[in-house]
């Protein structure tokens, strides 16, 4: 599962796979569990789905990504494969050191391009 970002109402023009979706410097799909760390290395709720107006998230991103709280808490994280007693495997992958505020920049153009318009994730 992944949590991905978007304009409310945008109607991006169709890729070469056939896809609507915002230019590669603005895209953001992340795993669940990335997306989780990264809405709380921004102190926001952590959430499957919502919104917040463009303005103001661009705003906390901003913020956040000051060279003096760019790094705070964006160690990254181990990776891991566990293998239960009836056969499930889970496998959790790794983040580099820095990635959140990669995500955070990618989102941050995205919601300077919405304007006074809304940015959704599901």
């Amino acid at each position: 599962m992944s949590v991905q970002f978007d304009i409310l109402g945008s109607e991006w023009p169709v890729d070469a796979d056939g896809c609507h979706l915002p230019p590669a410097p603005m895209y953001l799909n992340i795993s669940n569990t990335n997306a989780g760390d990264f809405f709380r290395w921004l102190d926001l709720e952590v959430a499957d789905y919502g919104e917040i107006p463009a303005r103001e998230l661009a705003a906390i991103l901003r913020r956040r990504l000051w060279p003096e709280r760019r790094e705070r808490d964006d160690h990254g994280r181990e990776g891991s494969i566990d293998i239960h007693h009836n056969g499930l495997t889970f496998i959790e992958g790794s983040r580099e050191p820095g990635r959140l505020a990669r995500y955070a920049e990618r989102l941050l153009a995205l919601a300077e391009y919405a304007g006074d318009g809304t940015i959704y994730w599901y």
